[in-house]
């Protein structure tokens, strides 16, 4: 596709392998440091007039449009700054995700702090936000505490009305868009980024299960004592004191304020760790550790266990410089992965010699005790080998991957070719498997495991979070789907045995029993499992790690 920028008779090709997004008006391209919106239908391309009143917003964190881009002589699009190494907010609302990427309370804090101030900047400007619902803020992924505001185009300005609003974020009682419904629409946000709930989410007698529209124009919100939230929900005492209030008089007595100038104080109380549930399951504890445990994995009988400071095999630790690092074993010796900057490095983690690969990674996983990585174009596997007592490594195989927009989860990664969203599964038998999945297109995936053909997914759409379930054929050349509709947004928590059954934790305090095989399940209602547990098994048997203990785990 040939363009050109507004005033300049240079012409930009735009490739496949630099389309970034695609929405319902049209597709985002990355080219020379910029980013580009074509549409679909020229007739729909934002006037001059309004990328003129845009023009005032200007802040480095807001994804605003810069000028028109043309094609035929007419207008097709226009011209935005381009930020990578980004995630779409709602992926930073699950706890599993905070957990694992080390953000504190502080740090959300810090992220609902910067989505008021810039509001607010806007505000002054004399526009409005509208539709600020969670995929129209992308997160800095080096810090997550910097929001970029995006779908700029959309926002309210003096003489161009907003059109649409996401309705889990509009405020039922008003009847037009003003400062104060973008307020109640960030408050929404902002208590989705603390405590990882919507506000009107949980449940009520009164209502039935999914009402949200019911119930905020009811003013029967998560605060209310009537209502029982999930125990995904994280702690309420992670809400500032002057926070609380707001929330309090916003979503409960229905009135229409400003948020606070100072968010208050919070106190971060010890988590006491009660391991719950051994009235419907079996559960043992087998082994204690120092310190909090943040992974678990067998590989050949193997137990390899993560903390934020060590690897520990065995009974030994291994001191890693990360909580990102992982291990595989090479001929009897033991070695951590980890990458520095943009260098992907190995240490043995006997002798501690490093072994500077000259690999360029964004990206690791191990599967099967395989390395794979990713540099930001191509997978690799990458091959550790033994040549008169030194260590080497070297590419065994390669697969291009034609898209800008690739997210990457536990044993497997997303990318959205032109639209159309790519499942990839590395295996250890030196292959890829990647997997076209038409039911993932007009979702965003915000986190995802793959182990034993089966892979399950929480994606956002509509406003609501979906549980995904796929089990793939043996030879990958199929897949069956299966929904959870309208779920409580929590990290994906399953195993999968060799046989093929798996445990499935939902938010909601739900177990889910069932096989790749087929879609014949058992289902626990209220399970009373502590909803920080993470799930993993040696083959044969499950078992879960939760704070500094590892138990083992079965059915009555």
């Amino acid at each position: 596709m040939k363009i050109y920028v507004e005033g300049s008779t240079v012409p930009i090709k735009l490739l496949d392998n630099q389309f970034i997004a695609e929405g319902g008006e049209g597709r985002i391209y990355a080219h020379g440091g910029r980013a580009f919106k074509i549409y679909f239908n020229k007739s729909d391309v934002i006037p001059k007039e309004k990328v003129d009143e845009l023009s005032t917003l200007k802040r480095k964190n807001i994804v605003r449009p810069l000028g028109l881009v043309y094609s035929n002589n007419k207008p097709s699009g226009y011209i935005m700054p381009y930020v990578d190494k980004t995630i779409p907010l709602p992926r930073i609302i699950t706890t599993g995700f905070q957990n694992r990427n080390g953000i504190m309370p502080e740090m959300t804090l810090k992220l609902v702090e910067q989505i008021m101030e810039t509001t607010q900047f806007i505000h002054d400007n004399g526009i409005l936000v509208v539709d600020g619902n969670e995929l129209n803020y992308l997160i800095d992924e080096k810090d997550f505490i910097t929001p970029y505001f995006i779908d700029v185009d959309s926002y309210q300005t003096p003489t161009f009305p907003a059109k649409v609003i996401m309705p889990s974020i509009r405020d039922w009682h008003s009847n037009k868009f003003t400062i104060l419904t973008d307020w109640y629409s960030f408050a929404i946000i902002s208590v989705e980024i603390i405590l990882g709930i919507h506000p009107f989410k949980g449940t009520h007698s009164s209502f039935v299960k999914g009402d949200l529209e019911g119930r905020m124009k009811s003013n029967v919100s998560i605060f209310n004592k009537d209502v029982s939230v999930p125990k995904a929900t994280r702690n309420f005492d992670l809400v500032p004191d002057e926070m609380m209030k707001w929330y309090i008089d916003v979503f409960e007595k229905g009135n229409r304020t400003l948020p606070p100038a100072v968010l208050g104080k919070i106190i971060v109380k010890p988590q006491i760790v009660v391991v719950s549930g051994m009235n419907k399951f079996n559960i043992k504890e087998i082994d204690s550790f120092e310190e909090k445990i943040t992974g678990c994995t067998f590989w050949n009988g193997s137990r390899i266990v993560y903390t934020n400071n060590n690897i520990i095999i065995g009974r030994i630790k291994h001191p890693v410089r990360s909580n990102k690092e992982g291990a595989i074993f090479v001929d009897g010796e033991k070695f951590s992965i980890d990458i520095k900057g943009t260098d992907l490095l190995l240490k043995n983690l006997r002798t501690n010699d490093e072994i500077k690969t000259g690999f360029i990674a964004t990206k690791f996983m191990i599967i099967d005790n395989k390395i794979f990585i990713y540099d930001g174009r191509s997978l690799m596997q990458i091959k550790v080998s033994k040549i008169s007592d030194k260590y080497f490594t070297n590419a065994v195989n390669t697969w291009e991957v034609m898209s800008k927009n690739t997210a990457f989860f536990r044993n497997m990664f997303v990318a959205n070719l032109l639209g159309k969203k790519h499942i990839y599964i590395p295996d250890g038998d030196k292959s890829c498997h990647i997997v076209k999945v038409d039911e993932l297109n007009d979702c965003e995936v915000l986190d995802a495991k793959y182990e034993n053909g089966l892979a399950i997914l929480l994606v956002y759409k509509n406003g609501k979070y979906d549980i995904i379930i796929i089990r793939f054929s043996e030879d990958f050349s199929g897949y069956s789907c299966e929904i959870e509709d309208d779920v409580v947004p929590y990290n994906i928590n399953f195993t999968c045995m060799n046989s093929g059954v798996f445990v499935l934790l939902m938010g909601d305090d739900k177990v889910i029993i069932s096989t790749k095989k087929n879609t014949d399940r058992k289902e626990i209602i209220n399970a009373g499992l502590d909803s920080n547990l993470s799930l993993f098994n040696d083959g044969n048997q499950v078992y879960f790690h939760l704070g500094e203990k590892i138990y083992k785990f079965s059915m009555r």
